[in-house]
């Protein structure tokens, strides 16, 4: 659903009403890279959570999944060449960067897993998670 707790429910409510059980939903409620409105993710994502645990909404307790690679795949930023903004320096290492800080946000914020598309971004991801646990 796009960055709406309303939507995000209602699919919820839909696919259950369909015959999908719960366990096998997952919960994509959009992304943004950080710096891009992100703001607006990490409230809908604080918004679900605390309906799903407080009030204890079991339309809302399912995983969140969020594609951080696809919105990091399209800002400027991460994908502008090197000579088009040499002053940003390297393409990769500022597309992972973004990456890491953007998955670092959603996780520590509430999603349950998050797609990337470097391989250093995912190690770097799955060695913060292993400090946190």
């Amino acid at each position: 659903s796009a960055v709406d707790i309303n939507l995000a429910k209602q699919m919820n409510v839909l696919l259950t009403q369909l015959g999908v059980k719960p366990e096998n939903i997952v919960m994509n409620v959009g992304c943004s890279v950080v710096g891009y409105g992100y703001e607006y993710v990490a409230s809908t994502i604080d918004r679900i959570r605390l309906a799903a645990f407080n009030q204890n909404d079991k339309q809302l307790q399912i995983p969140i999944v969020t594609p951080v690679s696809f919105e990091v795949g399209h800002v400027k930023e991460a994908i502008a060449d090197e000579a088009d903004q040499p002053e940003w320096g390297c393409s990769e290492k500022r597309s992972i960067a973004m990456e890491v800080s953007t998955a670092t946000a959603v996780l520590v914020g509430g999603s349950d897993a998050v797609i990337l598309r470097h391989p250093e971004s995912v190690k770097t991801i799955k060695s913060l998670i292993s400090e946190l646990a």
